[in-house]
């Protein structure tokens, strides 16, 4: 091309004609010519399909993920809705493509793909949370087998004749704080399980000292004695191990 416009314009100037009127008889000729018109069609059509599958491909792609993490109870919300607000872009890409202009499309796709860019670092920091509730859920799990194991002890001791109103409030209210804690997590509320499992320590800690008050107080067999230090140091580990949840 560059070879041909250079010697248009030696036999321009050779024959003294008008490079401006030679450009409008070009123009003309290819406008008025449908075979011309043909590649280009077909390049736009392609480009379209083609862009088009594409974004709809990645879009499949990337909600499978936080597909997965709502299926194992992690909050997408945020997630999802960027993922909503990126799908929906798709006829503004679609209709660049159509108007068959490079410079139309520049946009769409930017904006696309900052979007994108969001999206892909609010999925990390889904995992991420996901990873810390996963640490919490542990926790309780494990702090759900102390609790059981208080409750017996506190049916050991009632035996013997000693005052368990105490324990058994704790025992009772660590239920409770569980429960609260679990259907927080399940319903998004981080702010209120991580103020929750804080009030769950300070009962763990609480019952731990009852069982310690109870040892140092009462005069018990030393089989029954073992068992209430052992639950006191379960509930001592239990709550340690929160500071780091």
């Amino acid at each position: 091309m560059d070879l041909f416009r250079t010697e248009t314009d030696v036999q321009m100037k050779t024959a003294g004609g008008n490079p401006a009127d030679l450009n409008v008889q070009v123009q003309s000729a290819v406008a008025g010519t449908p075979v011309i018109n043909v590649p280009g069609d077909q390049y736009w059509d392609t480009r379209s399909s083609t862009e088009l599958t594409d974004f709809d491909q990645w879009v499949g792609r990337v909600s499978v993920p936080v597909s997965q993490l709502q299926g194992s109870g992690y909050e997408v919300t945020t997630a999802q809705e960027k993922l909503t607000e990126i799908t929906s872009m798709r006829s503004s890409l679609a209709n660049a493509l159509w108007a068959r202009n490079d410079a139309s499309t520049e946009e769409p796709r930017e904006t696309i793909h900052a979007a994108s860019i969001d999206y892909e670092t609010m999925v990390r920091n889904v995992k991420k949370t996901g990873s810390e509730s996963e640490e919490v859920r542990t926790t309780i799990d494990q702090s759900e087998g102390v609790l059981t194991r208080s409750g017996m002890m506190n049916a050991d001791l009632k035996s013997l004749g000693i005052n368990c109103t105490q324990t058994q409030r704790l025992v009772e209210t660590g239920h409770y704080q569980i429960s609260t804690i679990q259907t927080q997590m399940k319903t998004g509320n981080a702010p209120g399980a991580r103020a929750t499992l804080s009030q769950f320590k300070d009962t763990l800690q609480s019952l731990r000292d009852a069982y310690r008050g109870i040892l140092i107080r009462e005069d018990l067999p030393q089989t029954t004695a073992q068992g209430v230090l052992s639950v006191a140091q379960s509930l001592d580990v239990i709550s340690a191990r929160m500071n780091a949840v």
